[in-house]
């Protein structure tokens, strides 16, 4: 076992090595009100790694809450995190006995959105009620090689009370990791890899043996995906790409990586109303009739070269010139253009402002 104050944490930076899992970038909550110095932090190092935390000395208080947190990272060394769990635990922790007053420890996983990955440990100890503020929750949501863990404990004693922080033992919960490959995925390409996972955009750019590194050490055991970005429905949504490149795709995955992310280009082939542009045009209708996917595929392949446009359909005014399409669709603005591809058209109905 290692004693450190946070202070010396936040000073000299050190790396905790708990065993199978190394502690590392430890952060200051800034709106603490404890001084670091007053929070110890001992490691529990071997099969069963984790960390105890508690203050130096009592916490007196007239009625303001004491508050500290800090961030820092786990990674797993040996083993992935399945996840953690903490225990508050420390007997009678208000002065004079009984008196009222609350502990709440958060403990999850930081920049993450609100999931299963977090601890929420409230105790509320009224005033006349015997100090047990004992309690456990566990962390849920690996496994991942990595979580950056954020610890926030606030205790509010009621007015004049001095309050003692409970201590919190803090366990990660370990699985043995799968091997990492020594070789790449037959056909995997490292551009293809940062294309489909938009953190790794940010952090390598076009850097294809960048991208491979990362798979090997971090993405296969993080369960990345490693090619879920479609360069041909890239180009096949910017002419000015397919002008560019032709057919080159490799050229395409790069703008994308480069380029195109940053000015929110995208290979959802969503973003073509197949409909719409059906709807737009006579002999799509007669070919097609209300096949949308049949719509995107057109536009992709041969409408944007020959310069036809993606929607010239108003369906707005189409139920406008209609009473009856009106009582039968109200505001349904698709089931409108559906009905002009499948009936409009033939039955003379058109777009028109009358």
């Amino acid at each position: 076992m290692t004693i450190f104050t946070l202070r010396q944490i936040l000073q000299t930076h050190p790396t905790i090595d708990l065993g199978d899992v190394v502690l590392t970038d430890f952060i200051r909550d800034p709106s603490s009100t404890l001084s670091p110095s007053q929070v110890i932090i001992e490691t529990i190092e071997g099969s069963d790694p984790g960390l105890v935390i508690h203050t130096a000395t009592p916490l007196s208080s007239s009625g303001a809450a004491q508050h500290f947190g800090f961030e820092f990272r786990a990674t797993a060394d040996s083993a992935i995190i399945e996840g953690a769990s903490v225990t508050m635990s420390g007997g009678t922790s208000f002065s004079p006995t009984g008196a009222g007053g609350s502990i709440d420890l958060d403990i999850g996983q930081a920049g993450r959105d609100s999931d299963n990955i977090a601890i929420n440990l409230f105790n509320d100890n009224a005033a006349g009620i015997s100090d047990v503020l004992a309690d456990s929750d566990t962390i849920t949501g690996g496994p991942v090689n990595t979580f950056r863990f954020d610890y926030d404990l606030s205790l509010t004693p009621e007015f004049g009370v001095t309050a003692t922080f409970t201590t919190s033992t803090l366990h990660f919960d370990l699985t043995a990791g799968p091997t990492p490959p020594t070789t790449l995925p037959d056909g995997f390409d490292g551009l293809q890899y940062i294309a489909s996972n938009v953190d790794l955009i940010a952090a390598f750019g076009a850097n294809r043996a960048a991208g491979e590194q990362h798979y090997l050490s971090f993405g296969h055991t993080e369960g990345r995906a490693v090619d879920t970005f479609s360069e041909t429905q890239y180009l096949n949504n910017y002419g000015d790409l397919q002008v560019a490149f032709g057919t080159n795709n490799q050229l395409a995955t790069q703008h994308f990586i480069t380029n195109g992310l940053s000015e929110s280009r995208n290979d959802d082939a969503a973003q073509i109303n197949g409909l719409q542009y059906i709807a737009s045009y006579g002999d799509l209708i007669q070919a097609f009739g209300a096949n949308a996917a049949a719509g995107q595929q057109h536009y992709a392949a041969f409408g944007q070269g020959e310069g036809r446009a993606l929607d010239t359909f108003d369906e707005t005014q189409y139920l406008a010139n209609y009473t009856d399409l009106q009582a039968a669709f109200g505001t349904n603005t698709a089931a409108a253009t559906q009905h002009f591809i499948e009936h409009g058209l033939t039955e003379g109905r058109n777009d028109f402002i009358t």
